[in-house]
Protein backbone atom coordinates (compact mmCIF):
# COMPACT_ATOMS: atom_id res chain seq x y z
CA UNK A 1 0.00 0.00 0.00
CA UNK A 2 1.54 3.49 -1.02
CA UNK A 3 2.41 6.00 2.08
CA UNK A 4 -0.20 8.46 0.47
CA UNK A 5 -3.10 5.75 0.85
CA UNK A 6 -1.88 4.90 4.26
CA UNK A 7 -2.32 7.90 5.54
CA UNK A 8 -5.50 8.96 4.03
CA UNK A 9 -6.79 5.42 5.58
CA UNK A 10 -4.93 6.15 9.17
CA UNK A 11 -2.20 4.29 9.17
CA UNK A 12 -4.43 1.45 10.69
CA UNK A 13 -0.76 -0.80 10.89
CA UNK A 14 0.69 2.04 13.37
CA UNK A 15 4.19 1.92 10.93
CA UNK A 16 6.66 4.71 11.99
CA UNK A 17 6.81 7.76 9.36
CA UNK A 18 10.02 6.58 8.56
CA UNK A 19 9.03 3.53 7.41
CA UNK A 20 6.08 4.77 5.50
CA UNK A 21 8.33 7.22 3.29
CA UNK A 22 10.47 4.66 2.17
CA UNK A 23 8.74 4.53 -1.26
CA UNK A 24 8.89 8.52 -1.94
CA UNK A 25 11.37 8.11 -4.66
CA UNK A 26 12.60 11.51 -6.55
CA UNK A 27 13.89 12.05 -9.90
CA UNK A 28 17.77 11.54 -9.72
CA UNK A 29 18.69 14.97 -10.51
CA UNK A 30 21.69 17.07 -9.85
CA UNK A 31 20.06 20.26 -8.85
CA UNK A 32 21.85 23.62 -10.28
CA UNK A 33 25.01 24.66 -7.56
CA UNK A 34 24.30 27.83 -6.19
CA UNK A 35 26.06 31.03 -7.29
CA UNK A 36 26.80 32.11 -3.50
CA UNK A 37 29.22 29.16 -2.53
CA UNK A 38 32.86 30.18 -2.31
CA UNK A 39 35.14 28.36 -5.00
CA UNK A 40 36.45 25.54 -2.51
CA UNK A 41 32.46 24.63 -2.43
CA UNK A 42 32.06 24.65 -5.97
CA UNK A 43 35.04 22.46 -6.54
CA UNK A 44 32.85 19.83 -4.21
CA UNK A 45 29.54 20.75 -6.01
CA UNK A 46 31.35 19.33 -8.85
CA UNK A 47 33.23 16.68 -7.88
CA UNK A 48 30.30 14.79 -5.21
CA UNK A 49 26.88 15.98 -7.94
CA UNK A 50 27.88 13.04 -10.45
CA UNK A 51 28.67 10.41 -7.75
CA UNK A 52 25.54 10.80 -5.79
CA UNK A 53 23.72 10.99 -9.33
CA UNK A 54 25.31 7.80 -10.39
CA UNK A 55 24.25 5.79 -7.10
CA UNK A 56 20.74 7.34 -7.23
CA UNK A 57 21.24 9.51 -4.00
CA UNK A 58 20.39 12.85 -5.45
CA UNK A 59 17.56 15.06 -7.17
CA UNK A 60 16.28 18.33 -7.06
CA UNK A 61 15.12 18.19 -3.13
CA UNK A 62 18.75 18.30 -1.68
CA UNK A 63 19.81 21.51 -3.39
CA UNK A 64 19.61 23.10 0.34
CA UNK A 65 20.83 20.22 2.30
CA UNK A 66 23.51 19.63 -0.40
CA UNK A 67 24.53 23.39 -0.53
CA UNK A 68 25.01 22.86 3.23
CA UNK A 69 27.20 20.15 3.15
CA UNK A 70 29.80 21.74 0.40
CA UNK A 71 29.66 25.00 2.18
CA UNK A 72 31.46 23.24 5.27
CA UNK A 73 34.01 21.24 2.80
CA UNK A 74 34.43 25.11 1.49
CA UNK A 75 35.07 26.39 5.04
CA UNK A 76 37.44 23.15 6.06
CA UNK A 77 39.30 23.67 3.35
CA UNK A 78 39.66 26.91 3.21
CA UNK A 79 40.44 27.42 7.04
CA UNK A 80 42.93 24.36 7.10
CA UNK A 81 44.94 25.82 4.06
CA UNK A 82 45.31 28.71 6.69
CA UNK A 83 46.11 26.37 9.43
CA UNK A 84 48.47 24.47 8.09
CA UNK A 85 50.41 27.88 7.22
CA UNK A 86 50.32 28.99 10.77
CA UNK A 87 51.93 25.67 11.72
CA UNK A 88 55.10 26.12 9.18
CA UNK A 89 54.96 30.28 10.80
CA UNK A 90 55.24 28.79 14.32
CA UNK A 91 57.50 26.18 13.50
CA UNK A 92 59.66 28.60 11.80
CA UNK A 93 59.90 30.81 14.38
CA UNK A 94 60.65 27.94 16.95
CA UNK A 95 63.49 26.82 15.04
CA UNK A 96 64.96 30.77 14.82
CA UNK A 97 64.57 30.92 18.60
CA UNK A 98 66.41 27.71 18.86
CA UNK A 99 69.31 28.67 17.37
CA UNK A 100 69.35 32.09 18.81
CA UNK A 101 69.10 30.43 22.17
CA UNK A 102 71.66 28.02 21.04
CA UNK A 103 73.79 31.08 19.76
CA UNK A 104 73.47 32.56 22.89
CA UNK A 105 74.78 29.72 25.17
CA UNK A 106 77.35 29.14 23.05
CA UNK A 107 78.78 32.38 23.24
CA UNK A 108 77.93 32.57 27.05
CA UNK A 109 79.47 28.86 27.58
CA UNK A 110 76.64 27.58 29.61
CA UNK A 111 74.01 25.29 29.24
CA UNK A 112 70.27 26.44 29.70
CA UNK A 113 67.48 24.13 28.48
CA UNK A 114 64.91 25.48 25.54
CA UNK A 115 61.99 26.32 26.40
CA UNK A 116 59.60 27.68 24.02
CA UNK A 117 56.21 29.30 24.61
CA UNK A 118 55.67 30.79 21.53
CA UNK A 119 52.59 27.72 20.39
CA UNK A 120 52.61 25.60 17.43
CA UNK A 121 49.95 26.72 15.36
CA UNK A 122 46.73 24.56 16.75
CA UNK A 123 47.45 26.79 20.17
CA UNK A 124 48.36 30.50 19.64
CA UNK A 125 49.66 32.99 22.03
CA UNK A 126 47.72 35.63 23.02
CA UNK A 127 49.04 39.51 23.62
CA UNK A 128 48.80 39.26 26.72
CA UNK A 129 50.71 35.78 26.84
CA UNK A 130 47.79 33.84 27.45
CA UNK A 131 47.34 30.31 24.95
CA UNK A 132 44.46 29.47 22.96
CA UNK A 133 43.56 26.75 20.01
CA UNK A 134 43.76 29.15 16.87
CA UNK A 135 40.78 30.34 14.80
CA UNK A 136 41.64 28.51 11.96
CA UNK A 137 41.88 25.73 14.23
CA UNK A 138 38.47 26.49 15.55
CA UNK A 139 36.46 27.17 12.40
CA UNK A 140 38.48 23.91 10.87
CA UNK A 141 36.84 21.69 13.68
CA UNK A 142 33.05 23.35 13.48
CA UNK A 143 33.35 22.71 9.57
CA UNK A 144 34.53 18.95 9.86
CA UNK A 145 31.89 18.43 12.62
CA UNK A 146 28.67 20.54 10.24
CA UNK A 147 30.23 18.61 7.45
CA UNK A 148 29.74 15.02 9.01
CA UNK A 149 25.80 15.61 9.56
CA UNK A 150 25.83 15.83 5.89
CA UNK A 151 28.01 13.00 5.16
CA UNK A 152 25.74 11.06 6.74
CA UNK A 153 22.90 12.41 5.17
CA UNK A 154 23.92 11.25 1.74
CA UNK A 155 25.66 8.11 2.47
CA UNK A 156 28.99 9.45 2.31
CA UNK A 157 30.04 7.17 5.48
CA UNK A 158 30.45 3.94 5.07
CA UNK A 159 28.43 2.77 7.77
CA UNK A 160 25.99 5.50 6.18
CA UNK A 161 25.77 3.22 3.24
CA UNK A 162 23.23 0.54 4.59
CA UNK A 163 20.38 3.04 5.98
CA UNK A 164 19.70 4.94 2.77
CA UNK A 165 17.97 3.94 -0.27
CA UNK A 166 18.42 5.22 -3.57
CA UNK A 167 16.33 6.20 -6.04
CA UNK A 168 15.55 4.34 -9.01
CA UNK A 169 13.94 6.97 -10.90
CA UNK A 170 16.26 8.26 -13.47
CA UNK A 171 15.02 11.06 -16.69
CA UNK A 172 16.30 8.78 -19.30
CA UNK A 173 16.08 4.91 -19.78
CA UNK A 174 19.57 3.02 -18.56
CA UNK A 175 21.84 3.22 -21.61
CA UNK A 176 20.34 5.89 -23.23
CA UNK A 177 21.31 8.70 -21.05
CA UNK A 178 22.62 11.92 -22.63
CA UNK A 179 26.21 12.66 -22.91
CA UNK A 180 27.81 13.46 -19.47
CA UNK A 181 24.87 12.22 -17.30
CA UNK A 182 25.41 9.41 -14.82
CA UNK A 183 24.35 6.34 -15.38
CA UNK A 184 21.96 3.95 -13.98
CA UNK A 185 22.70 1.58 -11.75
Amino acid sequence: MSTKLRLATGNAGGKSMATLSDDLKPLVEIPSCPAFLMPQAKKEWKRITPILAQYGLISKLDRQALAHYCFNCGIFEQNHISLNEQIQIAERKREAARAAHDAKCAQAGEQTPFEWTGGNGTVIVTTNGNFIYSPFWVACTKAARDCGQYIDSFALAPDARRRVTPSDMYPFLPGLEPEGSAPAK
